[in-house]
């Protein structure tokens, strides 16, 4: 079975802001005006123990000036998962990955 979708969102947002530390009060409110793009893509055989296949969940969003908000910043995560039948265990590169950064963390 495959599964896909891509999206695309623009967020407008105001949010506040409240900081008291003993004697300065800051009060303000910021606009936010944001982009996202996802993309989901699930060509997995089972649910929730796959033998084949491939799961890969991406998205990048960025919040500019020039869209008109106050503030700049921009985000992005990917995750790629993919499954062989053949092999004695199931790894995917995101675990490896995972394990590789914390060795070099330690």
């Amino acid at each position: 079975m495959r599964f896909g979708n891509l999206f695309a969102e623009a967020r407008f947002q105001m949010t506040g802001l409240r900081i008291n530390l003993i004697t300065r009060a800051i009060h303000s409110t910021v606009f936010i005006t944001s982009l996202r793009f996802s993309l989901f893509v699930d060509s997995q055989n089972d649910y929730p123990y796959p033998t084949e296949g491939f799961l890969v969940k991406s998205y990048y969003e960025t919040a500019q000036s020039t869209l008109g908000g106050d503030i700049a910043i921009q985000n992005s995560c990917s995750i790629i998962k993919t499954f062989s039948a053949q092999a004695l265990f199931i790894l995917s590169p995101y675990e490896v990955l995972s394990a590789m950064a914390i060795k070099l963390c330690r």
